[in-house]
């Protein structure tokens, strides 16, 4: 287990070395506030988490967290060693002051209510469920103009019919499309079905073989934070790991977009 983690960290470290980011390409606009939050509650849960993916997994969203802090005016890291995670709700309730908000979660899911589950929740990183109408939708707003969540199937229950699923109950907004473009100001990722862990290997990757998740995101959300647009950073990443653009990989079929792909960060 010890020499997994190592060797998932070497490839992340490695690959931070590689990919010189620079800083401040975007300011921020004059007379606006923006924020970020990157959560990795990561509740552990030894039947769905491989080992060293709770490791990995804290490494990976530092680099995120570190992506976001480029670009937002404010930024909150909450990852498993915190000496304090703050709860989604006071985080969520907090970043909605700003005039701007991006927004990435790592971790699992559950649905609810008991033998209807028409609703969704995600858990903190003391296993307890944050419900999509009650401890989202309240303190959210159209403001979370970028939402990312590696939750599984946190890209289904879309369109709302009563305040459910995470896409709308984070953006407030029922009319994105799927892979949308000049569509609105609000863009969601998310997974249909179950999310990949951050230490699986990726398949059909060419012509490398050793490429995990976390490199993924890593290196989309490193584009992001060069002014890239979504629909940009997706095939920016894909293109170095499957050498193809993300239409035409795997992914595209399993990681849904809701909304504008013409978003960047931050939306001017």
């Amino acid at each position: 287990m010890k020499g997994t983690i190592k060797i998932a960290s070497l490839f992340l470290v490695t690959l931070f070395a590689i990919f010189i980011i620079p800083k401040n390409i975007i300011q921020p606009v004059h007379g606006r506030s923006t924020g970020s939050a990157a959560f990795c509650p990561n509740w552990y849960d030894p039947t769905q988490d491989p080992p060293g993916e709770l490791q990995l997994a804290q490494v990976a969203t530092e680099h995120i967290a570190y992506f976001m802090n480029q670009v937002y005016d404010y930024s909150i890291l909450a990852i498993n060693d915190s000496a304090i995670v703050p709860s989604y709700r006071a985080a969520i309730q907090y970043l909605n002051c700003e005039d701007e908000v991006a927004f990435f979660s790592k971790g699992h899911r559950d649905l609810w209510p008991d033998e209807i589950y028409d609703h969704m929740a995600l858990f903190d990183h003391y296993g307890n469920e944050v419900r999509d109408s009650e401890d989202i939708y309240p303190y959210s707003s159209g403001k979370f103009r970028f939402v990312f969540l590696w939750h599984c199937e946190t890209a289904e229950m879309y369109p709302s019919t009563d305040d459910e699923g995470m896409p709308y109950c984070f953006t407030h907004n029922n009319n994105m499309v799927l892979y949308g473009q000049d569509n609105g100001y609000n863009v969601f990722l998310g997974w249909q079905e179950g999310s990949p862990a951050f230490v699986t290997i990726i398949d059909q990757q060419y012509p490398w073989g050793y490429w995990q998740y976390a490199h993924w995101v890593y290196l989309f959300f490193a584009a992001m934070s060069w002014g890239w647009t979504v629909e940009g950073a997706l095939s920016y990443a894909c293109n170095i790991i499957y050498s193809q653009d993300f239409t035409c990989t795997p992914l595209y079929y399993w990681l849904k977009v809701w909304g504008c792909e013409d978003i960047c960060w931050p939306l001017y």
